[in-house]
């Protein structure tokens, strides 16, 4: 049986996996210590991933569980959004939809500089548990339809 979670890369702040199975890719922010290093470097491998996914017309749904995150500088958001804004046209064809998990309210209000400097092109929503979060990627509205440019033999 294949192995469906696949890590692209765990740091000590930051562990980012996928899951093949449920085509979700995972951003898990292990704990509130800001890293320079380790966010430049996830940031990468984030980014690669979504460029991979591009290549292999592969569409994905995003799960970012912020759980534990502290107070983190100004240019770590600069650097996120811009980050996100490279992505902008890859999200419109290969991301479904986005969801934050968080336990309780702390993570967001952390996370209102973000939110105020990107605006998302692709449907998100913040819950508290992962079974919320499989309902709402569920939904059709929150899902890419892929065409079916399948040829129909009847009609030849």
């Amino acid at each position: 049986m294949l192995n469906e979670i696949i890590t692209l890369v765990k740091l000590s702040t930051v562990h980012l996996y996928v899951d093949t199975k449920k085509k979700i890719i995972i951003f898990d922010v292990l704990n509130s210590v800001y890293s320079k290093e380790n966010s430049i470097i996830v940031l990468e491998y984030f980014k690669n991933f979504w460029a991979l996914a591009k290549e292999q017309n592969a569409i994905y749904y995003l799960v970012i569980k912020i759980n534990s995150i502290g107070v983190y500088p100004l240019n770590f958001y600069k650097n996120l959004v811009d980050c996100l804004m490279e992505l902008n046209e890859i999200f419109k064809t290969n991301l479904h939809s986005c969801a934050f998990l968080c336990n309780n309210d702390s993570p967001l209000t952390m996370l209102k500089p973000l939110f105020n400097m990107y605006k998302s092109i692709r449907p998100f929503v913040v819950c508290n548990s992962y079974e919320d979060i499989i309902i709402y990627f569920n939904k059709p509205e929150n899902q890419i339809m892929v065409q079916d440019y399948s040829v129909d033999s009847s009609n030849l």
